[in-house]
């Protein structure tokens, strides 16, 4: 397993080389804290070298599971968020482990948490980029990573 402490602070782990069309598998569990609602976290796909192109796949505690980030468009970059559209909820609270499946193929991230697809976005501009786990403000472990590249 993999703890990150995300003491108050902002912690990413970035995969070594550039990805374009893959499967990511991951488990992961926010450690609960006494008087805490607002857990926050992530798993990145297909970021550009600097960070300023992401896409994340929203960690928290039975409020994550949607896209949202930071698309090219035209001349500059175009934030999206994709909570408003989730029709299921299936992310459970801190200290219960949850399941991301991540499928990122041509132009198409899609999102699913325990079994259930909750967020998919179809205008991915940035075809090649990075994996990344982030730790943002609360401790994180993350567990049972697999990549799967797809042609």
């Amino acid at each position: 397993a993999l703890i990150c402490a995300g003491n108050g602070g902002h912690e990413w782990l970035r995969y070594g080389r550039e990805l374009g069309n893959f499967l990511f598998h991951v488990e992961w569990r926010l450690t609960p804290h006494k008087g805490t609602k607002g857990y926050n976290s992530g798993v990145f796909v297909r970021n550009n070298h600097n960070g300023l192109i992401w896409y994340q796949a929203q960690v928290g505690s039975a409020s994550g599971g949607y896209w949202f980030g930071n698309n090219p468009s035209g001349k500059g970059l175009k934030p999206f968020n994709l909570r408003p559209q989730m029709t299921a909820h299936p992310v459970k609270p801190a200290g219960k482990w949850n399941t991301f499946e991540i499928r990122c193929q041509g132009s198409k991230l899609i999102l699913k948490v325990n079994g259930t697809t909750t967020s998919i976005f179809d205008k991915c501009k940035n075809l090649r980029g990075y994996l990344g786990l982030e730790a943002e403000g609360s401790r994180i472990e993350f567990r049972n990573m697999k990549i799967k590249l797809l042609k």
